[in-house]
């Protein structure tokens, strides 16, 4: 299981790392673009499954979601695998 974002601001700037709208990212993880709105609006996200599907999503982009030493996003270098 990957880890997913735990607040709103760090999906969105995710999102923005990853270089795609709202609109592109609900229909990559398969939501309504009214979810990842939601979503981007609160400061703790407790949808599981949303945010799982946004993070699976945005993990075929190449974002990296972290939570320590605290919440985080990056961008996984060329090459790297992906290790939960």
């Amino acid at each position: 299981m990957r880890v997913r974002p735990h607040t709103g601001r760090q999906l969105a700037a995710a999102r923005v790392l990853a270089g795609i709208t709202q609109e592109q990212l609900a229909e990559r993880a398969g939501l309504h673009v009214n979810s990842i709105r939601y979503m981007e609006r609160q400061p703790r996200i407790t949808t599981g499954f949303s945010s799982e599907r946004v993070a699976e999503a945005l993990a075929d982009k190449g974002v990296i979601f972290f939570t320590l030493p605290t919440c985080g996003i990056r961008l996984k270098p060329d090459g790297e695998e992906f290790r939960d």
